[in-house]
């Protein structure tokens, strides 16, 4: 059993939260201390996509890349309906565990850039896509790319209610060999959703304007 696999047992023990809690309460105020550098803390992304779904008045979650789920767990409360998509099986088996009495958590298993789509049609209300399913060592799944980016993005040209979409790690477009390129990126989304607004927040790229192209 590698070490991720006791995380994800560990992660759904009853003391978790309260421990995540302390943990990264302490991240967060070394973080302040060294200046907030990149990537930030959990508790950063997490206060942004709440306040994402304040402001846009977003009322699902659509997750790519569920990991130990704590990203769920943190905004669960935050959105009438949660979806995590998780490429890893082991990954998806705990979540499934993790998550069996939060009915409004629905989890998918698969490839995030064939899933998105598919999932698609259950959505009927202003989402937030949180855009984080990439291989990420030991324990994660790798599919045919490390990061599966360019096809979610492209599956949400079909999009069928106002959305907002959030990508995680915007360092590592142009930095890391397994990425496209920032502006190969930032340019396939401004072809997609030419009205579109992009904008960066502490390593977050986020989209807003994004209109539905079809209708239901």
């Amino acid at each position: 059993m590698n070490r991720l696999d006791l995380l994800a047992r560990a992660s759904r023990l009853p003391g978790w939260a309260a421990l995540q809690h302390v943990v990264q309460n302490r991240r967060y105020q070394r973080w302040l201390r060294n200046g907030m550098p990149l990537p930030p803390p959990s508790r950063v992304k997490q206060q942004i996509l709440r306040q994402l779904a304040a402001e846009h008045e977003l009322s699902i979650l659509v997750e790519t890349g569920t990991f130990l789920g704590d990203m769920l767990h943190a905004l669960r409360d935050d959105f009438s309906r949660l979806y995590s998509i998780e490429l890893s099986p082991s990954l998806y088996v705990h979540a499934q565990r993790r998550f069996r009495r939060v009915p409004h958590i629905k989890l998918v298993l698969g490839d995030s850039g064939k899933q998105l789509g598919k999932l698609l049609p259950e959505i009927n209300a202003p989402t937030l896509f949180w855009l984080d399913g990439h291989y990420s060592g030991t324990g994660t799944a790798h599919g045919v790319e490390a990061t599966p980016i360019m096809l979610e993005i492209q599956a949400l040209a079909g999009i069928r209610e106002r959305a907002v979409v959030a990508i995680d790690d915007a360092r590592c477009f142009g930095s890391d060999a397994a990425y496209p390129t920032r502006q190969g990126l930032c340019d396939y989304l401004q072809h997609l959703f030419p009205c579109a607004k992009i904008e960066e927040q502490y390593d977050i790229l986020i989209l807003t304007g994004l209109q539905p192209t079809t209708q239901p």
